[in-house]
């Protein structure tokens, strides 16, 4: 009877959620569409990195605890890492002028 309880309260006890440690994009302002740096930090692999807007190259289905990816962002973006039902952060990237740039569109510059 004395195992089945010490058992029993093992399984009630909560498991731990993993946390975010840090989570940056950089830079936060760009005048064109350009390359930001995603990283990030977290307590456990299987976090999730997404973009509210189309992003180059994709995010991968789920992530190491800790790494950074280089990413092409082309208009204002907001970046989400989490883990599900647990831990969530977000950054944005302002794109000032999302038609600057090269293909023939308006020069880059103040």
């Amino acid at each position: 009877m004395r195992h089945a309880l010490v058992v029993l309260c093992l399984f009630a006890l909560p498991a731990c959620d993993p946390g975010i440690k840090s989570f940056e994009v950089t830079p936060a302002q760009l005048t064109c569409p350009g390359q930001v740096t995603v990283s990030w930090k977290g307590d456990a692999d299987g976090g999730r990195l997404e973009a509210d807007q189309p992003v180059s190259p994709p995010f991968p289905p789920t992530v190491l605890k800790e790494g950074s990816k280089v990413e092409t962002v082309s208009k204002t973006t907001t970046f989400t890492f989490f883990y599900p039902s647990a831990a969530h952060r977000e950054k944005t990237v302002t794109v000032a002028k999302p038609s600057c740039g090269g293909g023939g569109g308006t020069p880059c510059g103040p």
